[in-house]
């Protein structure tokens, strides 16, 4: 559906590097979803992606044509759901409106654009009145949701989702995802950008992950983190502080030279621990427990999206 192939781009007004040979796949029926910290470049690829910014260097195919020499063929196959204020809706012309006049604009008749605006407030839960506002008077998430249905409305081939829950209610924001769920149910594809990694995650068949440009990792969700971290997480809590004492350090100590061990960090009385086995060191720490008899709260599970996204970001700001 989407082949990127060392996609680079570098703004010349600032010299920053947005992409260096990112490359990505996106396949018929596949949500994918890219994630990374602010400026890694998500925005910057998905416009060169739906042809409103070009790339220096690298190759790009979408829908099996080629975005150089079949640009037009590719405008009338995707769309694309901006982020919320950089659209160009007509201020002075009603939500509705502005989607008759966009849809219009690649082919859609009058009549079919309304029957399909109205099957879409339907669906998305969306109070029909808000499209009856100019755009100009709008608040951000009206504007957004108005966006939205623009952006649906073609049921194209490629559908390109920047930050679109920004601003949007809770209720409609798990309604449009159940229905990007359904958009791909027919070989259609949708890539999904979003600072609610959560949302990602449930909803991505696979997510990548970009930093400074570059293509960090790409897999299942529950692969990801993994590739990124390498380690699983212990979380020992303790109801009082631990700080000053005397067991709590013994057991510090022998822990840190337990197998499986990696490293540590006490927040809050919360002992978070790194291990490229946690099962196993587990059962070490839990005789070390007994042994200085500590009765912590423990849970215990894989390192997760969102671990890995903090520490993409503090590389970032170093």
């Amino acid at each position: 559906m989407l082949k990127a192939v060392d996609i680079t781009k570098v703004y010349p007004s600032n010299r920053v590097r947005a992409l260096e040979k990112f490359s990505i796949d996106i396949k018929p029926g596949e949500i994918m979803g890219l994630l990374g910290p602010n400026g890694a470049g998500k925005s910057t690829f998905v416009r060169i992606a739906v042809g409103v910014l070009d790339r220096d260097l690298g190759s790009l195919s979408v829908c099996g044509y080629d975005s150089d020499s079949e640009r037009k063929k590719i405008s009338n196959l995707v769309s694309w759901i901006p982020q919320e204020g950089t659209s160009k809706m007509i201020l002075n012309r009603t939500g509705r409106e502005n989607i008759i006049y966009y849809s219009w604009i690649k082919g859609l008749s009058r009549k079919e654009s309304e029957r399909r605006i109205d099957e879409l407030l339907e669906k998305l839960n969306i109070d029909k009145r808000i499209l009856n506002k100019t755009y100009r008077i709008m608040s951000g998430g009206q504007k957004q949701l108005t966006n939205i249905i623009n952006g649906l409305i073609m049921d194209s081939k490629l559908l390109f989702c920047d930050e679109i829950s920004v601003s949007i209610d809770p209720i409609i924001t798990k309604s449009i995802y159940d229905y990007l769920r359904e958009y791909t149910s027919d070989g259609r594809a949708v890539l999904l950008t979003s600072q609610n990694i959560s949302e990602v995650e449930n909803l991505s068949d696979r997510i990548a992950i970009i930093q400074s440009g570059k293509l960090v990792a790409l897999d299942k969700p529950r692969e990801i983190s993994k590739k990124i971290l390498k380690y699983e997480v212990i979380d020992l809590i303790f109801e009082n502080d631990v700080v000053e004492n005397k067991a709590f350090s013994s057991f510090n100590s022998e822990l840190e030279e337990q197998k499986y061990f990696q490293s540590e960090e006490l927040n809050n009385n919360v002992l978070h621990i790194r291990s490229d086995n946690a099962n196993k060191l587990l059962k070490s720490i839990l005789v070390l427990l007994e042994k200085y008899s500590l009765n912590p709260s423990i849970e215990s599970g894989k390192a997760n999206l969102s671990m890995a996204l903090q520490m993409l970001k503090k590389e970032e700001e170093k």
